[in-house]
């Protein structure tokens, strides 16, 4: 995962405000209901997106 998150963040010179979720740095990732890796292709399509974040701020958290 380093070749889409912490390597493009050193190339431009972003690796203290980009590339790795920690506190203080601009996030953009979505958490899931479940572990899309594990499982099946039925698993996969019942997958949900529970939280959005751009930018370090949730632009959407699903209703429970």
């Amino acid at each position: 995962m380093a070749s889409i998150t912490i390597n493009p963040a050193f190339a431009s010179h972003e690796e203290q405000r980009k590339g790795s979720i920690t506190e203080g740095k601009l996030a953009d990732l979505v958490v899931l209901s479940r572990d899309i890796f594990a499982g099946t292709t039925e698993g996969l399509l019942r997958t949900r997106v529970d939280m959005t974040v751009l930018g370090g701020r949730v632009v959407f958290e699903r209703q429970k």
